[in-house]
């Protein structure tokens, strides 16, 4: 259609057809050809071919510099390079956003699987911010003699870590975006700031320890985990879900009760790590997991009164049943 154009918009505004005898318009053949100067020079001369003449098609065309080329052929030629040229390039887009589409994800990937887990306590509201976000290690739990914990849950660990700010949605949140994507906020979840960004000071990114963006069948992408920019505006908070240092899909007006700030552990894989997890009966036997960075095995109890050694960390089992372990922690991991 919009060579079409051009053809008609030459035909319209171009060199004036020049008539001639009847003889030389049956019997003249023509060559065109556009010089240097960008003028039309035929068999005849300067000018294009008599209108009726037999003009050879195909021949090769001197086609200047410039986007303004007054020959068909020439401007056609050019449209032909520039839809070349935009091909290429929408080919080139299509590729770099899928090179920043794995690049995204991956980050998301490592970043989960190096903080799989944020806890915020009451207790942590007397760390002092000289010692947040540096790396501490953590044995847990604490204080009692005798601890009943629940199948899945581990009965000791020692984590790695760093203590940050964190926010505490007290709310579910849940929007699509053009049909493609879920993004949620969960309830009570903590979101918090990343050593990794800590320094942005101003910058108020927190990160979930979960996936926050989930794809639909007909868009089958991995899942997200986005950070969420918090702002406050007149005691209403507004929390967005946040990538590529844009913001969007925002959870607006939210009071204070709605919204906690929160001191938080915010575990670190990369430092050391180990965990005695129950994992409940199976038969008449009990089953426990024995976790830490380059280890996991199983351990198994015919019957409570046995001692747990792991790590350096020793378990004296007191009781087991289809669901709970009750135990004393004897020593903590090394």
């Amino acid at each position: 259609m919009i060579k079409i154009l051009l053809f008609l918009g030459i035909f319209l505004f171009g060199d004036q057809i020049l008539s001639q005898p009847s003889g030389i318009l049956k019997n003249a053949h023509c060559e065109e050809i556009t010089g240097p100067d960008g003028k039309i020079y035929s068999t005849f001369g300067e000018g294009p071919c008599p209108y009726g003449s037999k003009k050879t098609y195909g021949q090769k065309i001197y086609c200047p510099p410039g986007n303004v080329h007054r020959s068909y052929e020439c401007a056609s030629r050019k449209l032909d390079q520039i839809n070349n040229t935009f091909d290429g390039l929408r080919e080139g887009v299509l590729a770099i956003g899928e090179a920043l589409g794995n690049k995204i994800a991956r980050e998301h990937n490592e970043r989960m699987a190096k903080h799989n887990e944020m806890v915020v306590k009451d207790s942590y509201k007397f760390i002092e911010n000289e010692d947040k976000y540096t790396n501490f290690i953590l044995n847990e739990p604490e204080g009692q003699d005798i601890y009943i914990q629940k199948v899945g849950i581990p009965l000791i660990s020692k984590k790695g870590g760093y203590y940050s700010d964190c926010v505490v949605p007290h709310f579910d949140y849940e929007k699509s975006f053009m049909g493609m994507w879920t993004y949620y906020i969960l309830k009570d979840q903590p979101i918090c700031k990343l050593k990794k960004y800590s320094k942005y000071i101003n910058e108020k990114i927190y990160y979930p320890a979960y996936w926050n963006g989930i794809s639909k069948p007909s868009n089958p992408n991995p899942p997200a985990s986005s950070g969420y920019k918090v702002s406050e505006r007149k005691e209403k908070y507004t929390i967005c879900q946040y990538s590529l240092g844009m913001s969007g899909l925002c959870a607006r007006k939210k009071s204070s009760e709605d919204l906690s700030h929160k001191i938080g552990f915010v575990t670190d894989n990369d430092l050391p790590y180990a965990h005695i997890v129950y994992l409940g009966k199976f038969g008449d036997i009990f089953k426990f997991n024995l976790i830490s960075n380059n280890e996991e095995s199983e351990f198994y109890l015919a019957n409570s009164g046995k001692v747990i050694d792991f790590k350096g960390a020793k378990l004296e089992i007191i009781s087991l049943n289809e669901n709970f372990a009750e135990y004393r922690i004897i020593n903590y991991f090394n």
